[in-house]
């Protein structure tokens, strides 16, 4: 078994260059810039002008444009994406959030299902390809462990002696997950 794996770091990565900056008083500087090289009639703006006003609108509503814009560009990159976003980026991978409560539908009022927070179900997904290795890798063992029992908050991998491996599991109520280690998991 080799000495890790290499779960890529999303953190590491650059900004995206899809995202613009957003910045109301650029773009207010620029739209008076470009109405005054238009007109020579607005070389004299002040504020209390309604062509100000009008311009102080439009550059706000750009803003909002631009950061929905940049918004929907993070939804669909995984170190971004969250909620149902990241349900979807996640099924191309071929994984599925864990439910760790079923809660309770009959309760009143009724319980809703706790499931896997973000963090979480982004580091299973971007350990999905070491999982589909037969070979034995480390990142294959942590990414069935993570995934075999809603209970399992963390994994490791040790192989103290050659033909030998060790996977550690962390539970999140504080024991073992007995019920992953009785399913063979």
């Amino acid at each position: 078994m080799g000495a890790g794996f290499t779960a890529i770091n999303l953190s590491l990565l650059p900004p995206p260059d899809v995202l613009e900056l957003v910045d109301y008083e650029a773009t207010l500087s620029d739209m008076l810039a470009e109405l005054r090289a238009r007109d020579s009639a607005f070389d004299a703006l002040v504020e209390s002008d309604p062509a100000y006003k009008l311009l102080e609108i439009a550059a706000y509503y750009r803003m909002l444009a631009v950061q929905q814009l940049n918004d929907a560009a993070r939804a669909v990159m995984p170190a971004y994406a969250k909620g149902a976003d990241l349900d979807h980026i996640a099924a191309r991978y071929n994984v599925v959030r864990l439910v760790l409560n079923a809660g309770d539908p009959n309760a009143l009022p009724p319980v809703l299902p706790t499931m896997e927070g973000d963090e979480d179900f982004r580091r299973r997904m971007l350990l999905a390809f070491e999982g589909l290795s037969t070979a034995g890798p480390i990142g294959a063992y942590v990414f069935h462990a993570l995934g075999a029992d809603p209970d399992v908050a963390d994994a490791s991998v040790l192989s103290p002696v050659p033909g030998e491996v060790l996977v550690t599991v962390l539970s999140r109520q504080g024991d073992a997950p007995m019920s992953a280690v009785e399913r063979g998991h």
